[in-house]
């Protein structure tokens, strides 16, 4: 019975180790579930990617950079789930049986990177189920903004790191940057060279002058930056007492100064 007990162990161990090679199937993540996918890697960090920019693929999908080339995963069942039913997938379409998986430490397994990425993704009422949670993990910053980049037109989007959120993983994520333009015309219409106005956000300002065409154009980071008219050409004036903020996301804003 001894050795019937060894001999069972050790090809749990095997199986988990070489898991079997098998197409990933793609589904739509449904309802709720207290069973869980968590990366326990040392110093994986999480980031939030914007949703906007990823296809229906990555739907609900976590992301994360590594320090090394290897994840670590554990999952936590709750419910009715069932570990003997449950599977895991990972990038190479390799399967992770997790009852063959289970450790003093819980349903434990890990996943080596191929050029720097991989992903997994949990099946907790195995492939036919319509639930899934998929996990991404990357080398390093470039390698996580090389795959958002491949994701569509989306140059100017970027992720971040959760810790530098306010909120868990959201549609919307701001971009890098934000393009503005700023125009200046009289009451007839006419541009306004020359003005000066300071562009402010809550730490610093910039003052900046309009063009030939009375504008002020600018890139910088999103913000709803303070507009401050500092000085206006000989024969025009301007009422200061006027408080323009910006677009967040940038675009067009356009003042009147009045020609004496």
């Amino acid at each position: 019975m001894k050795i019937h007990s060894l001999l069972c162990l050790l090809l749990a161990a095997i199986l988990c180790l070489a898991p079997v090679m098998a197409p990933a199937e793609e589904s739509e993540t449904t309802g709720e579930t207290g069973t869980s996918l968590t990366l326990t890697s040392q110093d994986a960090r999480e980031i939030v990617m914007p949703e906007d920019a990823l296809g229906d693929a990555w739907k609900d999908a976590h992301f994360f950079i590594l320090t090394g080339d290897t994840a670590e995963f554990t999952v936590t069942f709750a419910g009715d789930d069932d570990p003997a039913v449950a599977l895991a997938v990972d990038h190479t379409a390799r399967e992770y049986l997790l009852a063959d998986c289970l450790t003093d430490g819980g349903y434990v397994f890990s996943v080596a990177m191929t050029d720097g990425r991989g992903t997994v993704t949990l099946y907790p009422d195995g492939k036919e189920g319509e639930r899934k949670f998929t996990t991404a993990f990357f080398a390093g910053e470039k390698e996580a903004d090389s795959f958002l980049a491949e994701q569509g037109e989306n140059a100017g989007i970027s992720w971040k790191y959760l810790e530098d959120t306010d909120k868990t993983p959201d549609p919307g994520l701001l971009p890098r940057e934000a393009s503005y333009t700023l125009i200046f015309t009289d009451q007839n219409g006419d541009p306004v060279p020359g003005l000066i106005a300071n562009v402010c956000d809550d730490s610093t300002c910039t003052p900046m002058t309009t063009d030939a065409e009375g504008k002020i154009v600018f890139t910088k980071a999103p913000f709803a930056y303070h507009i401050q008219v500092l000085k206006v050409p000989e024969g025009y004036t301007y009422d200061r007492s006027i408080e323009t903020y910006l677009e967040l996301l940038g675009g067009e804003t356009t003042f009147t100064v009045t020609k004496d």
